[in-house]
């Protein structure tokens, strides 16, 4: 993605999406690109007034007209516990960096 898509992107994105908890529009200072690949994007948006947190993965595609549209697609996901970062955080004290067999079907 070039710049000027991405500021076209988020300008966008403040536009029609607003924080899930108390519906304000994301300040700029905010937002941040996470990663973007080819026509993808993902987005962390932070919300000032009250602390809510999102995480937004966007890709442009191309309709029949040849005008481009926008996919977006933000998880309502559950709070991350203390227990969930414990809970990784011990599982990576103990990890070797074997994902093959991490991931195996033996495993």
């Amino acid at each position: 993605m070039h710049f000027n898509q991405l500021k076209e992107i988020i300008k966008h994105l403040r536009k029609v999406v607003p924080c899930n908890q108390c519906e304000r529009k994301f300040e700029p200072e905010g937002i941040q690109v996470l990663s973007t690949y080819g026509d993808e994007g993902l987005f962390y948006f932070s919300c000032y007034n009250c602390l809510n947190q999102l995480v937004i993965h966007v890709t442009v595609v191309d309709d029949n007209d040849n005008e481009k549209s926008l996919n977006i697609q933000a998880a309502n996901a559950p709070e991350v516990s203390k227990n969930d970062v414990l809970d990784i955080h011990n599982f990576l004290a103990g990890f070797n960096g074997d994902f093959k067999n991490l991931f195996s079907e033996t495993h």
